[in-house]
């Protein structure tokens, strides 16, 4: 597990077969989000998760820890790709299922501030397109999957290839809920803090 405050790194191995994770192909993406989210987050990687819902355990590619007072609480898990453009439904219908398996499950480490937390949401990054007006079946699809998937609060962290970090966002079906420059949305809230669910329609609050 490697841990990021925005101020040092923490690293613990849990063994020596993980030291070969850290030249995987989405750790380049992990250093994004590392890079991106630090001020406003306590970042970790590659944690172990109790699955609710499998009688086994799970990594988590990164959870993070928001540093508002109004959300310490809440911990999130981001689900990492390296996704290639010919992919198709079923191979992001496998991802948002991965992001699903971690809702609900406990974090097993030695870290006080982790010890006894429990997966409240999770994030997709990157991720397809949530809104694709005119677009072909494939992804009308993929907007179906993660449209599903916002009922679970399995949210979206995307970035415009094209920009600075600045338009990075966390979203959950149709809304917006963090973005570095702003902070946290008015709807951040009621789809983070409801015990209701939410559903993927757009909300004003």
């Amino acid at each position: 597990m490697v841990f990021w405050c925005g101020e040092g790194i923490y690293r613990e191995q849990h063994s020596k077969n993980e030291q070969a994770l850290t030249m995987d192909a989405e750790k380049p993406l992990r250093d994004e989000i590392r890079d991106i989210m630090q001020n406003d987050f306590l970042v970790f990687e590659e944690v172990c998760i109790n699955s609710l819902l499998h009688e086994k355990k799970l990594r988590a590619d990164l959870i993070i820890i928001p540093k508002d007072d109004r959300f310490t609480e809440q911990t999130f898990a981001i689900e990492v790709k390296n996704p290639r453009p010919d992919w198709q439904p079923k191979h992001w219908s496998y991802v948002a299922k991965q992001a699903f398996d971690y809702i609900g499950g406990k974090l097993e480490e030695s870290i006080d501030i982790l010890k006894n937390r429990k997966i409240d949401a999770s994030f997709i990054f990157p991720s397809p397109d949530y809104h694709c007006p005119g677009g072909n079946y494939d992804q009308h699809i993929i907007q179906g999957i993660l449209q599903l998937a916002a009922q679970f609060r399995i949210g979206r962290a995307t970035r415009a290839v094209d920009s600075v970090c600045g338009s990075f966002t966390l979203s959950i079906g149709a809304n917006d809920i963090w973005t570095p420059k702003s902070g946290w949305t008015s709807q951040a809230v009621y789809l983070l803090k409801n015990k209701i669910r939410h559903g993927s329609g757009k909300i004003s609050r």
